[in-house]
């Protein structure tokens, strides 16, 4: 997705801590190599590990990898001033962490793709007001209108986290693994859900 880069912070984390790539290597019972594969972007660091390396380095796991800012205030991007609350901001922070883990899609480039072909853009878009929807028509708003579906694709993330902030860790691991199906998945497993609630 245009205009939403991310990268995790292993590598800037490690030298705080002034470790090296081995040291790490040692701690997490992994290759150097695994390491370097982590730090380049290479190689997606598995749920579990990024859990213990977030730990390890006592930050959150949306913040590892990318997702978080550094002043906390973040979620794939800055919230726009007044946008949410601060316990709002907070919620999404922890909300995110779960919706990582739990997706068990810790590669922000292949995260942001799956969310991007799953998410009905559609239906987001229809609840725009009407002169929003009007300008969105208009060519020459085409450019604005991709970088309004980048805004309108984060908000989504960051309403999704705050949800899921307020959920059980079974209940957000649900929700988590449903949001990143795909179209077809997502109504067959309904279709088992509403067979099970009807019995």
């Amino acid at each position: 997705m245009k205009g939403v880069e991310i990268m995790n912070r292993l590598k800037e984390l490690r030298k705080e801590k002034k470790l090296t790539q081995q040291e790490l290597a040692d701690t997490f019972q992994v290759s150097k190599r695994t390491v370097q594969y982590w730090e380049n972007g290479e190689s997606q660091i598995k749920p579990d590990k990024a859990q213990a390396l977030a730990d390890h380095f006592g930050v959150p796991v949306g913040y590892l990898l990318g997702f978080t800012s550094e002043s906390s205030k973040s979620v794939l991007t800055e919230f726009k001033e007044g946008e949410y609350s601060q316990i709002e901001e907070d919620r999404a922070k922890i909300g995110i962490d779960k919706l990582l883990l739990h997706s068990t899609i810790t590669d922000a480039k292949q995260f942001i793709d799956r969310m991007q072909n799953n998410i009905d853009m559609d239906a987001i878009i229809s609840k725009l007001p009407l002169p929003e929807l009007m300008k969105l028509k208009n060519p020459k708003e085409k450019e604005k209108f991709t970088r309004k579906q980048t805004d309108l694709l984060i908000n989504e993330i960051t309403n999704l986290s705050i949800a899921l902030s307020y959920l059980t860790d079974e209940e957000s691991e649900l929700l988590s693994r449903f949001y990143v199906l795909n179209k077809q998945d997502k109504e067959r497993l309904l279709q088992i859900a509403r067979t099970f609630t009807e019995n």
